[in-house]
């Protein structure tokens, strides 16, 4: 009940973009990667809660906790990811609401390499993180 006062009243203010989950993402992102493990379990379940719209400021933030600058490259798969990574990405992947824009599938994207070679930016929808977090090839020629 608590929870909800807060949300609603922190929509309510004139900067308020996102909710405060993704708010506080962005807050915790530029305290820096010395706090991922800290914060991590907090942005798992709030990534969980959230939706399309607050999920675009959320969800690149909580990739960067997991990844830092890392991306993932075409020679990777799941076995090469940590607990940390494979259990923000299978969070994303598993939270339905979050895909409700195609723009989610540019920002989990753009923290791997293109699919297809010939394009100069990634596109990851829920389907292909899917794939890769079931140990299928999921980049093509």
């Amino acid at each position: 009940m608590l929870r909800c006062s807060i949300d609603r009243r922190f929509s309510e203010l004139p900067f308020a973009q996102a909710d405060l989950d993704a708010c506080i993402s962005f807050a915790l992102r530029r305290i820096g990667l010395s706090i991922a493990a800290l914060v991590m379990p907090t942005l798992l379940r709030a990534v969980r809660r959230s939706n399309a719209y607050d999920g675009l400021t959320l969800v690149p933030n909580l990739l960067y906790l997991a990844f830092g600058e890392q991306k993932i490259t075409l020679d990777m798969t799941v076995a090469d990811l940590s607990d940390l990574q494979r259990d923000a990405l299978t969070a994303i992947y598993e939270t339905e609401a979050l895909w409700g824009l195609g723009n989610m599938a540019f920002a989990v994207g753009s923290f791997f390499d293109p699919i297809f070679m010939d394009l100069h930016f990634s596109i990851w929808d829920c389907k292909d993180l899917g794939a890769f977090l079931a140990g299928q090839i999921v980049f093509r020629n």
